[in-house]
């Protein structure tokens, strides 16, 4: 793991075969070369070690959390949601569990009203977590509630002014209510 918090993935993943050559069963070995193959865009291989890793201890919630994590970079929706629920299952207040499930949702055929759900209990469970409340915000736009969108994006921000998604996409929300409110005012002016 130190090797893996170093960026060396190689080196990393040598370090974990060299475990699982010791203790095939070490749940945690597999689980850490799954990240490591996940750092390098990896996917399958690191869905196969995670695989392995659930086959030892199907209880690791962190596990099924990163396999649910590769899916989702793979555009398998459904099946990443599905890791999600597991990995809730087993640990129903992990918080970004819930806010990766309501990213899932919300690319999974634009299932956004229960994107905004899991995104709520996330935020329930964690208020800090600036990326939830960014893509909740971002669902909103979708919906057209921009005024609630922008508070999203505000309070992304004030947790973590840095985040540049939180800037973007409240200048697109801003915008967007803008064009709203024009269209709405020349809808409604009296015909001639």
């Amino acid at each position: 793991m130190a090797l893996y918090s170093e960026g060396k993935y190689d080196e990393s993943i040598n370090a974990f075969d060299g475990a699982i050559e010791l203790n095939s069963s070490s749940a945690p070995a597999w689980t850490g070369k799954g990240l490591a193959l996940l750092s390098q865009g990896n996917y399958d291989e690191a869905i196969k070690a995670y695989d392995r890793a659930i086959e030892i201890d199907p209880q690791s919630a962190e596990t099924w959390f990163n396999k649910g994590l590769a899916l989702y970079i793979q555009g398998k929706y459904n099946e990443s949601i599905n890791a999600y629920d597991r990995a809730i299952e087993i640990s129903p207040h992990y918080a970004l569990a819930w806010s990766n499930k309501g990213l899932a949702l919300s690319a999974d055929q634009g299932r956004y009203n229960e994107s905004l759900e899991a995104y709520d209990m996330a935020l329930e469970l964690d208020p800090q977590l600036a990326e939830a409340w960014t893509n909740k915000g971002i669902i909103l736009g979708q919906l057209g509630k921009f005024n609630e969108s922008l508070q999203a994006f505000d309070n992304a921000i004030g947790i973590n002014p840095k985040l540049e998604n939180a800037h973007y996409n409240k200048g697109l929300a801003s915008m967007a209510r803008k064009d709203m409110m024009r269209q709405s005012a020349h809808s409604t002016r009296p015909s001639r």
